[in-house]
Protein backbone atom coordinates (compact mmCIF):
# COMPACT_ATOMS: atom_id res chain seq x y z
CA UNK A 1 0.00 0.00 0.00
CA UNK A 2 1.46 3.34 -1.11
CA UNK A 3 1.13 5.99 1.59
CA UNK A 4 1.38 9.78 1.64
CA UNK A 5 2.30 10.76 5.20
CA UNK A 6 1.39 14.19 6.58
CA UNK A 7 3.21 15.32 9.70
CA UNK A 8 1.58 18.24 11.49
CA UNK A 9 3.58 21.06 13.06
CA UNK A 10 1.18 23.39 14.87
CA UNK A 11 2.54 26.80 15.85
CA UNK A 12 6.07 25.39 15.76
CA UNK A 13 5.18 22.35 17.88
CA UNK A 14 5.37 18.83 16.41
CA UNK A 15 2.12 17.12 17.45
CA UNK A 16 3.56 13.60 17.25
CA UNK A 17 7.06 12.26 16.45
CA UNK A 18 7.21 11.29 12.79
CA UNK A 19 9.71 8.52 13.57
CA UNK A 20 7.01 6.70 15.55
CA UNK A 21 4.53 6.93 12.71
CA UNK A 22 7.11 5.65 10.23
CA UNK A 23 7.67 2.63 12.49
CA UNK A 24 3.92 2.11 12.86
CA UNK A 25 3.43 2.12 9.08
CA UNK A 26 6.37 -0.23 8.59
CA UNK A 27 4.81 -2.61 11.10
CA UNK A 28 1.69 -2.68 8.93
CA UNK A 29 3.80 -3.29 5.85
CA UNK A 30 2.83 0.04 4.26
CA UNK A 31 5.18 1.81 1.86
CA UNK A 32 5.71 5.51 2.49
CA UNK A 33 6.01 7.01 -0.99
CA UNK A 34 6.11 10.63 0.20
CA UNK A 35 5.92 12.62 3.40
CA UNK A 36 5.28 16.27 4.06
CA UNK A 37 5.59 18.53 7.09
CA UNK A 38 2.50 20.74 7.30
CA UNK A 39 3.18 23.88 9.33
CA UNK A 40 -0.14 25.21 10.60
CA UNK A 41 -1.01 28.42 12.40
CA UNK A 42 -4.63 27.40 12.86
CA UNK A 43 -6.69 24.21 12.89
CA UNK A 44 -10.15 24.34 11.33
CA UNK A 45 -12.79 22.61 13.39
CA UNK A 46 -14.68 21.27 10.37
CA UNK A 47 -11.84 20.43 7.97
CA UNK A 48 -8.66 20.52 10.13
CA UNK A 49 -6.88 22.26 7.23
CA UNK A 50 -7.69 25.61 5.65
CA UNK A 51 -9.48 25.66 2.29
CA UNK A 52 -6.39 26.95 0.53
CA UNK A 53 -4.18 24.25 2.00
CA UNK A 54 -6.68 21.56 1.04
CA UNK A 55 -6.60 22.77 -2.56
CA UNK A 56 -2.80 22.77 -2.60
CA UNK A 57 -2.73 19.31 -1.08
CA UNK A 58 -5.29 18.00 -3.57
CA UNK A 59 -3.22 19.30 -6.47
CA UNK A 60 -0.11 17.70 -5.02
CA UNK A 61 -1.88 14.35 -4.53
CA UNK A 62 -3.15 14.28 -8.12
CA UNK A 63 0.42 14.08 -9.41
CA UNK A 64 0.91 10.71 -7.68
CA UNK A 65 -1.41 7.76 -7.18
CA UNK A 66 -1.63 7.03 -3.45
CA UNK A 67 -3.62 4.26 -1.83
CA UNK A 68 -3.86 6.10 1.47
CA UNK A 69 -3.20 9.46 3.11
CA UNK A 70 -2.10 9.21 6.73
CA UNK A 71 -2.35 12.13 9.15
CA UNK A 72 0.13 11.85 12.01
CA UNK A 73 -2.52 13.21 14.37
CA UNK A 74 -6.11 12.43 15.32
CA UNK A 75 -9.07 13.76 13.34
CA UNK A 76 -12.62 14.32 14.51
CA UNK A 77 -15.41 12.54 12.63
CA UNK A 78 -16.39 15.83 11.00
CA UNK A 79 -12.82 16.55 9.91
CA UNK A 80 -12.38 13.00 8.63
CA UNK A 81 -15.59 13.05 6.54
CA UNK A 82 -14.92 16.48 5.07
CA UNK A 83 -11.26 15.81 4.26
CA UNK A 84 -12.00 12.46 2.66
CA UNK A 85 -14.65 14.09 0.49
CA UNK A 86 -12.43 17.02 -0.47
CA UNK A 87 -9.24 15.04 -1.18
CA UNK A 88 -11.01 12.08 -2.79
CA UNK A 89 -8.48 9.63 -1.31
CA UNK A 90 -8.87 7.14 1.61
CA UNK A 91 -7.67 8.62 4.92
CA UNK A 92 -6.34 7.31 8.22
CA UNK A 93 -5.43 9.24 11.33
CA UNK A 94 -2.92 8.20 13.99
CA UNK A 95 -5.25 6.30 16.30
CA UNK A 96 -6.76 4.42 13.35
CA UNK A 97 -3.27 3.23 12.35
CA UNK A 98 -2.56 2.01 15.90
CA UNK A 99 -5.91 0.20 16.01
CA UNK A 100 -5.04 -1.52 12.71
CA UNK A 101 -1.79 -2.77 14.27
CA UNK A 102 -3.63 -3.98 17.36
CA UNK A 103 -6.07 -5.85 15.13
CA UNK A 104 -3.18 -7.45 13.27
CA UNK A 105 -1.37 -8.46 16.47
CA UNK A 106 -4.37 -9.65 18.53
CA UNK A 107 -4.41 -13.42 18.95
CA UNK A 108 -5.82 -14.22 22.39
CA UNK A 109 -9.55 -13.90 23.09
CA UNK A 110 -8.88 -11.09 25.54
CA UNK A 111 -6.68 -9.07 23.15
CA UNK A 112 -9.20 -9.47 20.32
CA UNK A 113 -12.07 -8.19 22.49
CA UNK A 114 -9.98 -5.34 23.88
CA UNK A 115 -8.99 -4.25 20.38
CA UNK A 116 -12.60 -4.34 19.21
CA UNK A 117 -13.53 -2.21 22.22
CA UNK A 118 -10.79 0.28 21.38
CA UNK A 119 -12.11 0.68 17.84
CA UNK A 120 -15.73 1.08 18.99
CA UNK A 121 -14.82 3.57 21.70
CA UNK A 122 -12.84 5.61 19.22
CA UNK A 123 -15.78 5.64 16.81
CA UNK A 124 -18.10 6.62 19.66
CA UNK A 125 -15.77 9.44 20.70
CA UNK A 126 -15.67 10.83 17.16
CA UNK A 127 -19.44 10.55 16.79
CA UNK A 128 -19.99 12.47 20.03
CA UNK A 129 -17.76 15.25 18.69
CA UNK A 130 -19.72 15.20 15.42
CA UNK A 131 -23.04 15.34 17.28
CA UNK A 132 -21.80 18.30 19.33
CA UNK A 133 -21.18 20.08 16.03
CA UNK A 134 -24.80 19.42 14.97
CA UNK A 135 -26.08 20.66 18.33
CA UNK A 136 -24.08 23.87 17.99
CA UNK A 137 -25.42 24.42 14.47
CA UNK A 138 -28.99 23.87 15.66
CA UNK A 139 -28.74 26.18 18.67
CA UNK A 140 -27.14 28.86 16.54
CA UNK A 141 -30.19 29.23 14.27
CA UNK A 142 -32.59 31.21 16.38
CA UNK A 143 -33.24 28.37 18.81
CA UNK A 144 -34.66 26.01 16.18
CA UNK A 145 -34.96 22.54 17.71
CA UNK A 146 -36.04 20.45 14.73
CA UNK A 147 -33.81 17.42 14.38
CA UNK A 148 -32.36 16.89 10.92
CA UNK A 149 -31.86 13.55 9.21
CA UNK A 150 -28.11 13.77 9.78
CA UNK A 151 -28.52 14.17 13.52
CA UNK A 152 -30.97 11.26 13.70
CA UNK A 153 -28.50 9.07 11.81
CA UNK A 154 -25.68 10.00 14.18
CA UNK A 155 -27.79 9.14 17.24
CA UNK A 156 -28.77 5.82 15.66
CA UNK A 157 -25.11 4.96 14.97
CA UNK A 158 -24.09 6.03 18.46
CA UNK A 159 -26.73 3.82 20.10
CA UNK A 160 -25.68 0.91 17.90
CA UNK A 161 -22.04 1.37 18.94
CA UNK A 162 -22.97 1.68 22.63
CA UNK A 163 -24.93 -1.59 22.37
CA UNK A 164 -21.95 -3.39 20.83
CA UNK A 165 -19.64 -1.98 23.54
CA UNK A 166 -21.96 -3.33 26.25
CA UNK A 167 -21.99 -6.78 24.62
CA UNK A 168 -18.20 -6.85 24.30
CA UNK A 169 -17.77 -5.68 27.89
CA UNK A 170 -19.85 -8.64 29.07
CA UNK A 171 -17.72 -11.00 26.98
CA UNK A 172 -14.53 -9.43 28.34
CA UNK A 173 -15.70 -9.90 31.92
CA UNK A 174 -16.15 -13.62 31.26
CA UNK A 175 -12.74 -13.95 29.63
CA UNK A 176 -11.09 -12.04 32.48
CA UNK A 177 -12.45 -14.21 35.28
CA UNK A 178 -9.59 -16.66 34.86
CA UNK A 179 -7.04 -13.83 34.72
CA UNK A 180 -8.49 -12.23 37.86
CA UNK A 181 -8.30 -15.53 39.73
CA UNK A 182 -4.67 -15.94 38.69
CA UNK A 183 -3.87 -12.35 39.65
CA UNK A 184 -5.43 -12.71 43.10
CA UNK A 185 -3.35 -15.82 43.72
CA UNK A 186 -0.21 -13.91 42.74
CA UNK A 187 -1.16 -10.97 44.97
CA UNK A 188 -1.28 -13.24 48.01
CA UNK A 189 1.83 -15.24 47.15
CA UNK A 190 5.09 -14.64 48.99
CA UNK A 191 6.92 -14.07 45.70
CA UNK A 192 7.96 -10.59 44.62
CA UNK A 193 5.97 -9.33 41.63
CA UNK A 194 8.09 -7.47 39.07
CA UNK A 195 6.59 -5.71 36.03
CA UNK A 196 8.63 -4.74 32.96
CA UNK A 197 7.39 -1.43 31.53
CA UNK A 198 8.42 0.99 28.81
CA UNK A 199 7.86 1.98 25.20
CA UNK A 200 6.94 -0.61 22.63
CA UNK A 201 9.97 -2.24 20.97
CA UNK A 202 12.37 -1.06 23.69
CA UNK A 203 13.48 -4.63 24.46
CA UNK A 204 11.07 -5.69 27.23
CA UNK A 205 10.33 -9.17 25.85
CA UNK A 206 14.00 -9.72 25.05
CA UNK A 207 14.91 -8.84 28.64
CA UNK A 208 12.37 -11.29 30.02
CA UNK A 209 13.69 -14.07 27.76
CA UNK A 210 17.31 -13.37 28.71
CA UNK A 211 16.43 -13.62 32.40
CA UNK A 212 14.43 -16.79 31.76
CA UNK A 213 17.46 -18.28 30.02
CA UNK A 214 19.65 -17.94 33.14
CA UNK A 215 16.91 -19.03 35.52
CA UNK A 216 15.73 -22.56 36.14
CA UNK A 217 13.12 -22.51 33.37
CA UNK A 218 12.46 -24.37 30.13
CA UNK A 219 12.81 -22.61 26.78
CA UNK A 220 9.11 -23.20 26.05
CA UNK A 221 8.42 -20.41 28.56
CA UNK A 222 10.06 -17.84 26.29
CA UNK A 223 7.86 -15.04 24.96
CA UNK A 224 7.61 -13.74 21.41
CA UNK A 225 10.33 -11.32 20.27
CA UNK A 226 10.04 -9.16 17.15
CA UNK A 227 11.77 -5.96 16.08
CA UNK A 228 8.55 -4.05 15.48
CA UNK A 229 6.01 -2.04 17.43
CA UNK A 230 3.37 -3.84 19.52
CA UNK A 231 4.75 -7.29 18.62
CA UNK A 232 2.45 -8.71 21.27
CA UNK A 233 -0.57 -7.39 23.12
CA UNK A 234 -0.73 -10.27 25.57
CA UNK A 235 0.65 -9.85 29.07
CA UNK A 236 3.12 -12.64 29.84
CA UNK A 237 3.77 -13.67 33.46
CA UNK A 238 6.76 -15.94 34.10
CA UNK A 239 8.38 -17.41 37.22
CA UNK A 240 12.06 -16.45 37.39
CA UNK A 241 14.27 -18.64 39.58
CA UNK A 242 17.75 -17.35 40.23
CA UNK A 243 20.17 -19.46 42.23
CA UNK A 244 19.80 -19.18 46.02
CA UNK A 245 17.09 -16.52 45.93
CA UNK A 246 13.31 -16.69 46.23
CA UNK A 247 11.49 -16.95 42.89
CA UNK A 248 10.21 -13.80 41.16
CA UNK A 249 6.95 -13.41 39.26
CA UNK A 250 7.92 -11.24 36.29
CA UNK A 251 5.41 -9.65 33.89
CA UNK A 252 6.07 -8.38 30.37
CA UNK A 253 3.45 -5.67 29.84
CA UNK A 254 1.99 -4.03 26.72
CA UNK A 255 4.32 -1.34 25.38
CA UNK A 256 3.59 2.39 25.52
CA UNK A 257 3.63 5.01 22.77
CA UNK A 258 3.48 8.82 22.68
CA UNK A 259 0.12 10.59 23.04
CA UNK A 260 -1.87 7.38 22.92
CA UNK A 261 -5.63 7.83 22.83
CA UNK A 262 -7.56 7.27 26.09
CA UNK A 263 -9.59 4.58 24.27
CA UNK A 264 -6.61 2.25 24.55
CA UNK A 265 -6.26 2.77 28.28
CA UNK A 266 -9.97 2.10 28.71
CA UNK A 267 -9.84 -1.09 26.67
CA UNK A 268 -6.51 -2.44 27.92
CA UNK A 269 -6.93 -1.38 31.53
CA UNK A 270 -7.21 -5.00 32.67
CA UNK A 271 -3.89 -5.80 31.01
CA UNK A 272 -2.19 -2.78 32.57
CA UNK A 273 -3.51 -3.70 36.02
CA UNK A 274 -0.47 -5.97 36.34
CA UNK A 275 1.55 -2.79 36.81
CA UNK A 276 -0.65 -1.70 39.70
CA UNK A 277 -0.02 -4.86 41.77
CA UNK A 278 3.74 -4.96 41.18
CA UNK A 279 6.23 -4.69 44.06
CA UNK A 280 9.01 -3.59 41.73
CA UNK A 281 9.23 -2.11 38.21
CA UNK A 282 11.88 -2.46 35.52
CA UNK A 283 11.68 0.50 33.14
CA UNK A 284 13.28 -0.57 29.86
CA UNK A 285 14.48 2.35 27.72
CA UNK A 286 15.84 2.09 24.18
CA UNK A 287 19.25 3.72 24.64
CA UNK A 288 19.83 3.84 20.87
CA UNK A 289 16.87 6.16 20.32
CA UNK A 290 17.81 9.86 19.94
CA UNK A 291 14.67 10.82 21.88
CA UNK A 292 15.02 8.19 24.60
CA UNK A 293 14.65 10.81 27.34
CA UNK A 294 11.32 11.99 25.89
CA UNK A 295 10.09 8.39 25.84
CA UNK A 296 11.30 7.95 29.39
CA UNK A 297 9.33 11.03 30.45
CA UNK A 298 6.18 9.73 28.73
CA UNK A 299 6.46 6.39 30.54
CA UNK A 300 7.09 8.15 33.85
CA UNK A 301 3.92 10.17 33.31
CA UNK A 302 1.88 7.04 32.53
CA UNK A 303 3.18 5.32 35.67
CA UNK A 304 2.18 8.40 37.64
CA UNK A 305 -1.29 8.26 36.07
CA UNK A 306 -1.64 4.67 37.26
CA UNK A 307 -0.53 5.68 40.76
CA UNK A 308 2.64 3.57 40.79
CA UNK A 309 5.25 6.32 40.52
CA UNK A 310 6.34 5.56 44.10
CA UNK A 311 6.98 1.84 43.45
CA UNK A 312 10.72 0.93 43.55
CA UNK A 313 12.10 1.02 40.02
CA UNK A 314 15.21 0.05 38.08
CA UNK A 315 15.99 1.88 34.83
CA UNK A 316 17.60 -0.35 32.19
CA UNK A 317 18.90 1.34 29.01
CA UNK A 318 19.11 -1.21 26.19
CA UNK A 319 20.75 -1.07 22.74
CA UNK A 320 23.05 1.73 23.88
CA UNK A 321 25.90 -0.04 22.07
CA UNK A 322 24.39 1.11 18.75
CA UNK A 323 25.47 4.67 19.53
CA UNK A 324 29.00 5.87 18.84
CA UNK A 325 29.10 7.89 22.06
CA UNK A 326 27.13 7.29 25.24
CA UNK A 327 25.53 10.63 26.04
CA UNK A 328 26.04 12.27 29.40
CA UNK A 329 22.50 12.33 30.74
CA UNK A 330 21.05 13.21 34.11
CA UNK A 331 20.05 9.71 35.14
CA UNK A 332 19.10 7.86 38.27
CA UNK A 333 22.43 6.73 39.80
CA UNK A 334 21.09 3.18 39.91
CA UNK A 335 20.34 3.12 36.15
CA UNK A 336 22.31 0.60 34.11
CA UNK A 337 23.26 0.49 30.42
CA UNK A 338 23.22 -2.96 28.84
CA UNK A 339 23.49 -4.89 25.61
CA UNK A 340 20.98 -7.72 25.97
CA UNK A 341 23.06 -9.85 23.58
CA UNK A 342 25.99 -9.70 25.98
CA UNK A 343 25.78 -12.36 28.69
CA UNK A 344 27.82 -10.24 31.12
CA UNK A 345 25.23 -7.49 30.89
CA UNK A 346 22.36 -9.92 31.42
CA UNK A 347 24.16 -11.28 34.49
CA UNK A 348 24.55 -7.68 35.70
CA UNK A 349 20.79 -7.14 35.47
CA UNK A 350 20.15 -10.38 37.39
CA UNK A 351 22.62 -9.45 40.14
CA UNK A 352 21.21 -5.92 40.37
CA UNK A 353 17.70 -7.33 40.72
CA UNK A 354 18.77 -9.74 43.44
CA UNK A 355 20.49 -6.94 45.36
CA UNK A 356 17.51 -4.59 45.07
CA UNK A 357 14.82 -7.18 45.82
CA UNK A 358 16.48 -9.28 48.50
CA UNK A 359 18.61 -6.78 50.38
CA UNK A 360 16.36 -7.21 53.43
CA UNK A 361 16.72 -11.01 53.49
CA UNK A 362 18.97 -12.77 56.01
CA UNK A 363 20.58 -16.09 55.07
CA UNK A 364 20.44 -18.47 58.06
CA UNK A 365 21.22 -22.08 58.89
CA UNK A 366 18.81 -23.40 61.51
CA UNK A 367 18.52 -26.70 63.33
CA UNK A 368 14.83 -27.35 63.95
CA UNK A 369 13.97 -30.19 66.36
CA UNK A 370 11.70 -32.86 64.88
CA UNK A 371 8.99 -32.04 67.42
CA UNK A 372 8.76 -28.58 65.81
CA UNK A 373 8.02 -29.85 62.31
CA UNK A 374 5.22 -27.28 62.07
CA UNK A 375 7.93 -24.58 62.02
CA UNK A 376 9.50 -26.23 58.97
CA UNK A 377 6.11 -26.05 57.28
CA UNK A 378 5.84 -22.34 58.13
CA UNK A 379 9.33 -21.65 56.83
CA UNK A 380 8.52 -23.36 53.53
CA UNK A 381 5.27 -21.44 53.22
CA UNK A 382 6.32 -17.96 54.39
CA UNK A 383 10.05 -17.76 53.63
CA UNK A 384 12.49 -19.29 51.13
CA UNK A 385 14.02 -22.62 52.06
CA UNK A 386 17.18 -23.24 50.01
CA UNK A 387 17.95 -26.65 51.45
CA UNK A 388 16.50 -28.93 54.11
CA UNK A 389 18.33 -32.02 55.43
CA UNK A 390 17.29 -34.55 58.05
CA UNK A 391 19.97 -34.91 60.74
CA UNK A 392 20.04 -36.89 63.95
CA UNK A 393 19.06 -33.86 66.04
CA UNK A 394 16.42 -32.54 63.66
CA UNK A 395 15.99 -30.66 60.39
CA UNK A 396 19.06 -28.70 59.23
CA UNK A 397 17.64 -25.88 57.14
CA UNK A 398 19.38 -23.30 54.97
CA UNK A 399 16.78 -20.55 54.64
CA UNK A 400 16.42 -16.92 53.60
CA UNK A 401 14.17 -14.93 55.94
CA UNK A 402 13.01 -11.37 55.61
CA UNK A 403 14.62 -9.30 58.32
CA UNK A 404 11.24 -8.03 59.45
CA UNK A 405 10.03 -11.64 59.89
CA UNK A 406 12.86 -12.76 62.17
CA UNK A 407 10.76 -12.22 65.29
CA UNK A 408 8.39 -14.95 64.14
CA UNK A 409 11.13 -17.55 64.56
CA UNK A 410 13.08 -16.08 67.50
CA UNK A 411 12.68 -19.29 69.51
CA UNK A 412 15.01 -21.03 67.02
CA UNK A 413 17.97 -18.71 67.61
Amino acid sequence: MKVFLLNIIFKGYVLNPIEEMVSLLETLGYEIKSSLDLKLKEIKKSTFLTKGLIEELKELIQTEKYDLIVFNNDLSEQQYVNLKEALEVPLCDRTEIIIKIFEMQSFSSEAIIETQLARLRYRALRLREYQDHYDQQRSGKGGITNRGQGEKEIELRRREIDKKIQTLNKSLIQVMKVRDTQRRKREYSQFYKVAIVGFTNAGKSTLLNRLLAISEQNSNKFVKEEDRLFATLNTAVRLIKFQDTPPILMTDTVGFISNISPVFFSSFYATLEEIMVADFLIHVIDGSSPDCMRKKAVTDEILKMFGVDDVPLLEVYTKYDKRDIKEKLHLDPSAIFVNLNDQKDVDLIAETLKQRLFADYVNLKLLVPYEKSDVVHRLRKEEYVIKCEEKEEGYLINVKIKREHLFRFKDLF
